[in-house]
């Protein structure tokens, strides 16, 4: 197992943990974020139009950037909805949605300005 796959395994260990003894603060929360981020090499072709930027942690919040080439004018409903279903139901991030944290992804043109946002809660994965 790769130095990376373990701190991923191990990060997810220590949030099942600390979310099932209800002991998942506020701090432990920025942490698990900030490392989450710092596992994923970034630029990253998601498919033939999208790439994953880069991915941020801070507040509560992990930030999915992503560049969209050619850009769409907006995010369709049906893109939004696959978005959250399949954020909610992953595995490693619907405890830290759990636990409070905030999944983000904002796409992007070429050029930088903001096309959307996709935010994933606690209330968005009840639905």
């Amino acid at each position: 197992m790769s130095l990376s796959n373990y701190a991923q395994v191990e990060g997810i260990r220590r949030v099942e943990a600390a979310a099932a003894a209800g002991a998942f603060n506020q701090a432990l929360l920025d942490r698990t974020l900030t490392t989450m981020a710092a596992q994923v090499t970034t630029p990253r072709v998601v498919d033939k139009t999208t790439t994953l930027l880069r991915i941020e942690a801070q507040d509560a919040e992990l930030k999915y950037i992503y560049e969209m080439d050619p850009p769409m004018d907006f995010l369709s409903a049906g893109m939004r909805v696959k978005v959250q279903q399949h954020n909610c139901t992953l595995d490693g991030l619907i405890d830290i949605i759990d636990a409070g944290a905030v999944i983000t992804h904002l796409y992007l043109r070429k050029d930088g300005s903001e096309i959307g946002d996709i935010p994933v809660t606690r209330q968005v994965c009840e639905r």
